[in-house]
Protein backbone atom coordinates (compact mmCIF):
# COMPACT_ATOMS: atom_id res chain seq x y z
CA UNK A 1 0.00 0.00 0.00
CA UNK A 2 1.55 3.69 -0.98
CA UNK A 3 0.74 6.54 0.47
CA UNK A 4 0.08 9.15 -2.24
CA UNK A 5 0.32 12.81 -1.17
CA UNK A 6 -0.84 15.98 -3.04
CA UNK A 7 2.39 18.39 -3.91
CA UNK A 8 0.89 20.72 -0.99
CA UNK A 9 0.45 17.75 1.69
CA UNK A 10 3.94 16.97 1.21
CA UNK A 11 4.86 20.65 1.74
CA UNK A 12 3.06 20.43 4.64
CA UNK A 13 4.60 17.69 6.52
CA UNK A 14 8.02 18.90 5.21
CA UNK A 15 7.52 22.31 6.68
CA UNK A 16 5.68 20.43 10.13
CA UNK A 17 8.66 18.36 10.29
CA UNK A 18 11.40 21.24 9.70
CA UNK A 19 9.67 23.19 12.72
CA UNK A 20 9.60 20.45 15.02
CA UNK A 21 13.19 20.03 14.26
CA UNK A 22 14.41 23.23 14.90
CA UNK A 23 12.52 23.29 17.85
CA UNK A 24 13.58 20.30 19.17
CA UNK A 25 17.44 21.42 18.70
CA UNK A 26 16.58 24.96 20.19
CA UNK A 27 15.66 22.88 23.11
CA UNK A 28 18.05 20.94 23.14
CA UNK A 29 21.25 23.33 22.85
CA UNK A 30 19.81 25.67 25.33
CA UNK A 31 21.94 26.09 28.77
CA UNK A 32 21.04 25.74 32.30
CA UNK A 33 19.36 28.79 33.74
CA UNK A 34 21.83 29.14 36.09
CA UNK A 35 24.64 28.85 33.41
CA UNK A 36 22.75 31.40 31.13
CA UNK A 37 22.59 34.03 33.90
CA UNK A 38 26.55 33.75 35.43
CA UNK A 39 26.89 34.11 31.47
CA UNK A 40 24.83 36.91 30.93
CA UNK A 41 26.27 38.87 34.32
CA UNK A 42 29.78 38.19 32.98
CA UNK A 43 28.35 40.07 29.42
CA UNK A 44 27.04 42.57 30.89
CA UNK A 45 29.73 43.45 33.63
CA UNK A 46 32.11 43.13 30.77
CA UNK A 47 30.44 45.61 28.44
CA UNK A 48 29.79 48.03 31.17
CA UNK A 49 33.66 47.94 31.80
CA UNK A 50 34.27 48.82 28.49
CA UNK A 51 31.82 50.62 27.09
CA UNK A 52 29.93 52.89 29.84
CA UNK A 53 31.95 52.92 32.66
CA UNK A 54 34.85 54.48 33.25
CA UNK A 55 37.98 52.79 35.56
CA UNK A 56 37.43 53.95 38.62
CA UNK A 57 34.01 53.40 38.30
CA UNK A 58 34.66 49.58 36.77
CA UNK A 59 36.67 48.92 39.78
CA UNK A 60 33.80 49.50 41.88
CA UNK A 61 31.52 47.48 39.65
CA UNK A 62 34.10 44.93 39.82
CA UNK A 63 33.89 44.28 43.28
CA UNK A 64 30.45 44.77 43.32
CA UNK A 65 29.98 41.55 40.95
CA UNK A 66 32.57 39.75 42.74
CA UNK A 67 30.43 40.08 46.38
CA UNK A 68 27.25 38.55 44.31
CA UNK A 69 29.48 35.76 42.74
CA UNK A 70 28.46 36.35 39.39
CA UNK A 71 32.60 36.26 38.63
CA UNK A 72 32.82 32.52 38.65
CA UNK A 73 33.63 30.52 35.19
CA UNK A 74 30.82 29.19 32.97
CA UNK A 75 30.91 25.25 33.59
CA UNK A 76 30.32 23.92 29.90
CA UNK A 77 29.85 20.52 30.75
CA UNK A 78 26.79 21.76 33.12
CA UNK A 79 25.21 23.28 29.52
CA UNK A 80 23.06 20.83 27.56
Amino acid sequence: MTLKLQPWQASTLIGICGVFAVGATLAFTNPHRQAYQSYASRQLREYLQDNVCTSAFGEFLHKVAARANVLQPLDIRRVR
